[in-house]
């Protein structure tokens, strides 16, 4: 008898709940004009008919609180958190656009319990890649993205949308070739204390080649280009543990260089999986109180979490996914932005260097704007080397219109040719570092 009450009053609990709350677990309602509605469906979620509701609710009431994802998170191009809306009970979910300042950003679904990332909101493009940014100036309406899987958050194409007008329309399907990296910010989410980084490393030539004429696209190649790619984890101020070694595991087998000789050897021969891991000393910079992680380069990124642990106590420091920061597609062809630069010199002094960048789609390759470039790159930079010298130096960028197609950066100091050593290109698109260097 005191079973069946229990069970009656459980009933009675639930229906209360579904008609006092109607599963919106939000308890608000705005305007959604200009807003990015959605639903997710999936484990945790209570249905949205009547009798699953019922049941989801008794069953998955202790379960649901702290077992889905119950933030959409919405990060900057450049990682900031700009805002986060809440995930209700029934899965929906409302984003203001007007509180995102016109910003570009990525959706990301959290559970802010446990830091557990489902993914990122995505919008199909046909048989090209998916859209995995949005550019808050192209918005004219608000977005229906209907209802998505937990684990597949890919919303309706961007074709079939009125969000935008045609020519974001057209923006958008060109950027989506283009922005995969973008998802890697999903590290900041699940790691709150320490940075990580993906170096990717290209050579564009020598100084030579380059001066007075800009680097030949049409030579460009993963075989004749490429060098490496290099997990890298940072710590700043006081926020790291007294560490002296680390261990970073692989989520699957893959090769790597000596982690004790990343300056000259590139070469990836060294086995590592779950339970072999890639050593490595770590490295102090008193100066800017900076702790500095170079582990070491790998001949690929599987999907999965890289785990990295402090190799003489053996806790946790982090877990990073790398995947989506993938240079190259399936074709072998560069997914972002290859620099084009051009030293101009007037009697054998460099005056200015000016630099073009150009992105592949099915299409072959392409030319783009200032503009193009922003939606999706963040800090560029030219800095120089001169011969028999080991300090870096910054090149000044000048302003240049969002319409162009050339940016310019001028020395600060008087620089002859001859005593040029090298340039480095760099510029990062989510957790991924490109650094092009010409030397």
């Amino acid at each position: 008898m005191k079973i069946s009450h229990s069970i009656s009053i459980i009933f009675f609990t639930a229906i209360l709940i579904i008609s006092g709350c109607g599963g919106s677990g939000s308890g608000t309602s705005t305007d959604s004009s200009m807003a990015i509605t959605g639903s997710l469906s999936g484990d945790g979620f209570v249905q949205h008919n009547w009798f699953d509701k019922l049941y989801s609710r008794i069953v998955n009431i202790a379960y649901a609180a702290g077992n889905r994802p119950d933030k959409i998170v919405v990060v900057a191009k450049d990682g900031r958190i700009l805002n986060n809306f809440e995930i209700a009970d029934d899965g929906t979910f409302e984003i203001e656009i007007e509180e995102l300042d016109e910003e570009n950003f990525t959706l990301f679904v959290q559970n802010t319990v446990n830091s557990e990332v489902s993914g990122h909101i995505k919008l199909s493009n046909g048989a090209n890649p998916e859209l995995d940014i949005f550019d808050g100036s192209t918005f004219k309406n608000g977005l229906q993205l209907g209802t998505m899987d937990v684990d597949d958050l890919t919303g309706p194409s961007i074709d079939d949308t009125d969000a935008f007008e045609d020519a974001g329309k057209v923006f958008l399907k060109e950027l989506a070739n283009n922005d995969d990296a973008i998802a890697s910010h999903q590290n900041k989410l699940t790691n709150s204390s320490i940075d990580s980084n993906l170096a990717i490393v290209f050579n564009l030539g020598n100084v030579a080649s380059v001066t007075d004429s800009f680097f030949d696209i049409s030579t460009f190649s993963k075989e004749t280009n490429f060098k490496g790619m290099m997990p890298l984890f940072y710590y700043y101020g006081d926020e790291a543990p007294d560490l002296e070694n680390v261990t970073l595991y692989p989520p699957a087998n893959i090769l790597h260089s000596d982690p004790n000789n990343t300056q000259n050897d590139l070469v990836c021969d060294i086995p590592a999986n779950t339970n072999i891991g890639i050593d490595k000393a770590v490295s102090y910079n008193d100066t800017f109180n900076i702790v500095t992680i170079e582990t070491a380069y790998v001949d690929r990124l599987p999907e999965g979490e890289w785990t990295l642990i402090n190799a003489d106590t053996g806790s946790a420091l982090g877990a990073f996914v790398f995947a989506d920061a993938k240079p190259f597609n399936s074709n072998t062809v560069f997914k972002s932005f290859v620099p084009i630069p051009k030293i101009n010199t007037v009697e054998n002094t460099v005056i200015s260097v000016n630099l073009k960048f150009n992105r592949y789609d099915n299409s072959g390759t392409k030319p783009i704007n200032k503009h193009f470039f922003d939606t999706l790159s963040e800090d560029l930079n030219i800095s120089y080397v001169l011969t028999g010298s080991n300090t870096t130096h910054n090149l000044t960028v000048l302003e240049i219109d969002d319409d162009s197609f050339e940016i310019i950066f001028e020395p600060t100091e008087l620089i002859i040719v001859g005593a040029l050593d090298r340039l480095i290109i760099s510029y990062k698109i989510g957790e991924a570092k490109y650094q092009f260097f010409v030397e």
